[in-house]
């Protein structure tokens, strides 16, 4: 069923989240879902977020997770970093991490499946000794030019591209915050209660 503006007290996200999808009901649901995953650290759905695709919208709502998130539990290492054991350790303790894909040879990566699925990983901090970690960081990547086919992964296409896009439209949305929470744990509640994200199987 299609999420309308009165449904939620976010019409500003709504409205941005159906535009982006083309109308994608099911998009707009994962998108709910995974929203939701990122407040729950603890639990991990074995998913990235891709994001795909030469529409606009992209980055907005990336920023906005970010927003939701806290940038203090947010990093931006990218998944090319993922081998670097220094790099590895700015993922410990955070709820997202976003960051642009370069080629879709990185999700073939064996430490990209340890993070999406929360299996430990070894660290290293500068003069310091290394350690051990279960990353609880969810992996949010965007792309305009890649095809993205891996069962690791949400792939969302937005396709959506507007004539003159609004400018303001990041703080307008910043507006709507407390609500857009409020959305994404309705996906959370949702993702709990069917163990998997709405039209996908939980991963190995």
């Amino acid at each position: 069923m299609k999420q309308t503006t009165t449904e939620y007290n976010c019409p500003a996200w709504i409205n941005f989240l159906n535009e982006v999808t083309n109308g994608n009901d099911e998009a707009v649901k994962q998108l709910q879902e995974f929203a939701g995953s990122c407040l729950a650290p603890q639990s991990c759905w074995g998913k990235a977020l891709v994001l795909s695709g030469k529409g606009w919208g992209k980055t907005v709502f990336v920023k906005i997770l970010r927003e939701m998130v806290g940038t203090e539990k947010t990093s931006y290492v990218a998944n090319s970093g993922f081998k670097n054991e220094f790099l590895r350790a700015e993922l410990k303790d955070k709820w997202l991490n976003t960051s642009t894909l370069g080629s879709p040879d990185e999700l073939d990566d064996a430490y990209f499946k340890c993070i999406v699925t929360g299996e430990f990983v070894t660290a290293s901090v500068m003069h310091g000794d290394s350690f051990h970690f279960s990353p609880t960081c969810k992996l949010v990547l965007e792309t305009s030019t890649l095809s993205v086919e891996n069962r690791r992964c949400l792939t969302i296409d937005f396709g959506y591209r507007p004539a003159s896009p609004a400018r303001d439209l990041f703080h307008e949305l910043l507006k709507e915050i407390d609500a857009i929470r409020d959305w994404a744990y309705e996906g959370l509640k949702r993702l709990i209660d069917q163990d998997c994200f709405s039209q996908g199987n939980k991963a190995d």
